[in-house]
């Protein structure tokens, strides 16, 4: 069976001039290929008798009922559009803004492919597509062997507790490196693996000193009870893990070799902090401040992992109102 399609105006047209000619329904239908129900729908919807039919007319009315029936875009509502490019300013992503709307009962309901078609339909501006994190990674080479040697390890990461394995309490964290281009300057990163929250440290060189006296200075300023161990991987910066584990009293576990996923939480996190900091940037002009400035974005953007709230709200077990 044929897909309906609409009448044209040729078919108006000749079915005005079947009428004239004192033909009945089902004979027209016969002639024009259509059903007898289509025929006397289209009479019924565009004249008060068959007499007063009229092909210019019918026509008119069809483009005026098309034009009511087309979809009814949300952010053309400019309350809507506000609030989302508020937050897409905020680089979060259609879908983090879908489901914290919802999450805070807003009044303000949208969805994601919603927010998605405005972006490409121009209902939104251009520029903001720019602000998406959607961007290909370039992979470069093979395997090269690493120069880092082997560190004197005290604990692996498979003498972790459950604990740590199943995100059950608060104060587990991962931690790497993050270098900026020609050695000009590193990010060092600890991601809390229950809530995702990100502490970040400016540093000047990935040596294990620098390294070691930022995270004792950040997390001297972490609330109590929030730090019980790091698990990081097997970089020269991690060779002071004895004395950072003493001057903060926790435990220092190390992956296993050319396993980044057994740190995946902290991994994911540097893919995030690189929306901001991409590959080749250098990190000369970098403060700490801009640091911080990145971090809070982070620790403020909601999480599907977390049910749509955000780190901050789970570290520091409080409810925002980010919307």
């Amino acid at each position: 069976m044929s897909r309906y399609n609409h009448f044209t105006i040729t078919e108006r047209e000749n079915l005005l001039v079947y009428v004239k000619l004192g033909k009945k329904n089902c004979e027209i239908a016969k002639l024009m290929g259509r059903s007898p129900s289509t025929i006397s729908r289209e009479l019924r919807r565009n004249a008060e008798s068959r007499e007063t039919y009229s092909a210019i007319q019918a026509e008119a009315n069809y483009r005026t009922r098309r034009k009511r029936c087309v979809r009814k875009y949300k952010l053309k509502n400019k309350k809507y559009a506000k609030k989302v490019k508020k937050l897409l300013n905020l680089l979060w992503s259609p879908e983090q803004i879908a489901n914290r709307l919802r999450r805070e009962n807003s009044k303000v309901r949208i969805s994601t492919c919603t927010i998605y078609r405005a972006l490409y339909n121009g209902i939104l501006p251009a520029k903001l597509r720019t602000v998406l994190r959607i961007k290909g990674k370039l992979r470069f080479g093979g395997h090269k062997k690493s120069p880092c040697g082997h560190l004197d390890i005290e604990y692996t990461i498979h003498d972790r507790p459950k604990s740590v394995e199943n995100r059950s309490r608060i104060g587990h964290w991962e931690s790497d490196t993050i270098r900026g281009a020609k050695w000009s300057g590193c990010l060092a990163t600890h991601t809390e693996r229950k809530s995702r929250f990100l502490v970040m440290r400016k540093i000047p060189d990935r040596t294990a000193a620098s390294f070691t006296e930022a995270t004792i200075t950040a997390f001297g300023m972490i609330p109590p009870g929030k730090l019980k161990s790091f698990t990081c991987d097997h970089g020269k910066e991690f060779s002071m893990h004895r004395e950072l584990s003493e001057k903060l009293g926790c435990k220092v576990y190390f992956a296993d070799p050319h396993a980044p996923w057994q740190r995946g939480t902290n991994e994911n996190c540097n893919g995030l902090i690189r929306q901001f900091f991409p590959k080749r940037t250098s990190f000369a002009d970098v403060t700490q401040d801009d640091a911080d400035r990145v971090a809070l974005l982070l620790n403020r953007r909601p999480r599907k992992s977390l049910g749509w709230k955000t780190p901050e709200e789970v570290f520091l077990n409080k409810s925002l109102h980010l919307t």
